[in-house]
């Protein structure tokens, strides 16, 4: 859907030059605005095959030159997928996505039960639909998974086929609770999003949205959810477009926290914000200082 998205230079770094794939094309006004601009930062004059590669980025992600996503005219068309879109987590992406404008279509353990909870979500232009599990990740051209850990991988294991060629976004955070509140769960495979790249090869596994309140999701009254999205993944071009989609919902800034093998601790950290939600009485997200960010055009 996106080929343009595959363009992103290999080497170097955003001040360093870096080279587009061998036969890769651009569309004749992204030549010329590459071409004959500068760029703000390493002011490098590129010429082909020569690319300064956060010039690139900026064109082929919309992504500004500090690695922010600076249009999201790229993702508004998205069909969103979630799995598990009848739990709180997923019901309440679903509502803010929904209303951003996004087609969205979650899915439950049965097309019954997933048609009911998308019309408890659905409301006057905001429209959600419902199906099972595997219905949702067929239709959806991204899909976030937001179902209980306790039945993750074996849910991903039987959607291989359905998730084949697409970005999934996995929010499931594997915790335990007792007496002493939160606690992270050991993962074989490291985190739930770990696990779920081994289980779904031919997918672009990433891992986001593991610490925005699900009550703030839902509640309508709240204009904008404030908070940061920490976005993990190993390929570019996915953590950029997840980082674009959490931008969609106000307020949500998307950042790019690092390879999909330090999921775990972004998993494990989401037990010390229930504490604090806990001890505050409140809804507690992260904001990540010092760290620039380029507005929409």
């Amino acid at each position: 859907m996106f080929p343009h998205r595959t363009l992103s230079p290999a080497g170097g770094s955003d001040r360093e030059p870096g080279r587009l794939p061998a036969g890769a094309t651009l569309p004749l006004p992204a030549v010329a605005g590459v071409v004959l601009g500068r760029c703000c930062r390493c002011g490098a004059r590129p010429l082909l095959p020569l690319w300064c590669s956060a010039a690139v980025r900026a064109w082929a992600g919309q992504v500004g030159h500090d690695g922010f996503v600076t249009a999201s005219e790229d993702v508004s068309s998205l069909t969103i997928g979630i799995l598990g879109g009848s739990g709180p987590q997923g019901g309440g992406l679903a509502i803010r996505f929904a209303a951003a404008g996004h087609k969205v279509v979650i899915g439950s353990r049965s097309a019954e039960r997933g048609a009911e909870a998308a019309a408890k979500l659905s409301a006057p232009g905001r429209t959600v639909d419902g199906t099972d599990n595997a219905g949702a990740a067929e239709q959806a051209d991204v899909v976030i998974v937001a179902v209980p850990w306790e039945g993750h991988g074996e849910l991903l294991a039987t959607l291989r086929k359905e998730l084949a060629g697409k970005i999934v976004i996995d929010c499931v955070n594997p915790l335990g609770f007792d007496k002493g509140g939160a606690y992270p769960l050991p993962v074989e495979e490291g985190s739930a999003a770990q696990q779920a790249a081994a289980l779904l090869p031919d997918s672009t596994v990433t891992a986001a949205f593991h610490h925005v309140s699900a009550v703030l999701l839902a509640d309508e009254s709240i204009a904008e959810v404030d908070t940061d999205i920490l976005v993990l993944g190993d390929d570019r071009s996915a953590t950029d477009l997840v980082a674009a989609l959490a931008e969609r919902i106000p307020g949500m800034r998307g950042i790019y926290a690092g390879k999909l093998r330090n999921a775990g601790q972004v998993e494990a950290f989401t037990a010390n914000l229930i504490s604090m939600n806990r001890r505050y009485k409140a809804h507690a997200g992260i904001r990540i200082t010092d760290v620039p960010h380029v507005e929409p055009a």
